[in-house]
Parts: structure tokens; sequence; C-alpha cells
């Protein structure tokens, strides 16, 4: 199940419904986007009435995710994940490629593999 707050909701009001969510006897991540903040509810929300959630003044709507992948699913997480390795950034604006082994057999496939993908 996910929470989506109204735009511009106050952190301590946000912070008040992840108490009374946690009271339902779930666990529950907060994703502050631009726009909005989504609250993934961990666990088993088959108890839970959305109508009480729905009914907090600052809720826009709640919505049951069948998905599988909640923490990579869009839904549950509408923000990208950016990465920074060094001086690159991966999962921004810029297309990142990672190649190479999926696992290192000898010292010789790395070596080839990495003149491989360093010359494409």
């Amino acid at each position: 199940m996910i929470v989506v707050t109204r735009p511009g909701s106050p952190e301590n009001e946000v912070k008040k419904l992840v108490k009374l969510i946690e009271g339902m006897g779930v666990k529950v991540s907060v994703f502050y986007g631009q726009n909005y903040n989504v609250l993934g509810l961990i666990g088993d929300t088959s108890k839970i009435d959305p109508s009480l959630i729905e009914s907090q003044r600052i809720v826009e709507r709640v919505r049951y995710v069948q998905d599988p992948f909640k923490q990579a699913n869009r839904l549950f997480h509408p923000e990208n994940t950016v990465i920074r390795v060094g001086k690159e950034v991966i999962g921004d604006k810029k297309l990142a490629i990672i190649a190479g082994p999926c696992s290192v057999e000898s010292e010789e496939q790395l070596i080839e593999i990495a003149e491989e993908v360093k010359n494409a």
C-alpha cells in the first residue's frame, strides 16, 4: 500500500501520519519528492482501513500496490535514484553504461574484458 501526501505537506505533519500508520502494525518508508511525498507501507496491510488514512488532512490518495519489487517500483519510489561514483553520476539525466564480467574467473579473463570494454 502507498500513501501519497498533498503537495506542500509540512514535514512535521508527515511524521505524525507516519506515527499513526506505524501504530497500525506496519513499517513505513518515506520518500520525499519535489511535489509529493510517498509513504510505502510494508507488512500486512490487509487489516488497515484505507478510509482512516484517506481522512487525514494531508493525504491525497491511498493505493494498494500489487506489483512486485516495491522498493524499485515507480509507484513506490517516484524519484530517480542518483548514485555518485567519483566525479561520475549514475541515474541522473545522462546515460551511464557499466560493463564487465558478472564474475571474475581469472586475472587473464578480467584484463581481456577490461581491454575490450575500454576499446568499445
